[in-house]
């Protein structure tokens, strides 16, 4: 599952969690960016957000006739 986040500074982010900085991740491996979009405003992401998380869940629900 992907992990979809509003960060303005998603590079040092990444840098910060690979340097073991952060103490939730010290343990955990590296991390590696795969994908990002860019918006225009914070809302038209958060926006974009919940029809991403909509589609997930819609996803795992099984179809029935």
């Amino acid at each position: 599952m992907a992990i979809i986040l509003a960060i303005q500074k998603i590079y040092k982010r990444i840098i910060t969690h690979n340097s073991k900085k952060v103490r939730g991740t010290k343990s955990r491996t590296s991390f590696t960016l795969h994908y990002h979009e860019i918006f225009q405003t914070k809302c038209k992401a958060f926006v974009r957000e919940i029809i991403k998380m909509t589609i997930l869940i819609l996803k795992q629900i099984p179809a029935t006739l």
